[in-house]
Order: C-alpha cells, then sequence, then structure tokens
C-alpha cells in the first residue's frame, strides 16, 4: 500500500488555502501537480485551486 502526504489547494487569486487533501508518493516523484476548480469562500466565486505543501 502506497503512502500519502498531506497537502493543501490555495486559491490561484487570493492564496486562501481552504481545502485538505492527500496525495500518493509515487505522484509526487513523478512531479505530478493536481489543479482543480474549487469554490473559494473568500473570493466567493469558482477559482483554479493549485496544490502547494503545508
Amino acid at each position: 500500500m502506497a503512502a500519502r502526504e498531506p497537502m493543501f489547494l490555495e486559491c490561484s487569486e487570493c492564496g486562501t488555502r481552504y481545502y485538505r487533501t492527500t496525495k500518493t508518493t509515487s505522484a509526487l516523484k513523478q512531479g505530478q501537480k493536481i489543479e482543480k476548480m474549487k469554490f473559494c469562500p473568500k473570493c466567493r466565486m469558482h477559482r483554479v485551486h493549485k496544490e502547494r505543501k503545508k
């Protein structure tokens, strides 16, 4: 079973880190970054959220 690394999704506009998720260590080694459209409560709009470490 692969280990999972905790990380946050940060709003690309205001920088708020609202969503917390995990990612497998094998994906970390490959350099794959997560980017998702999520609702930002500070901007009050759907924005692109990018992966950021703690």
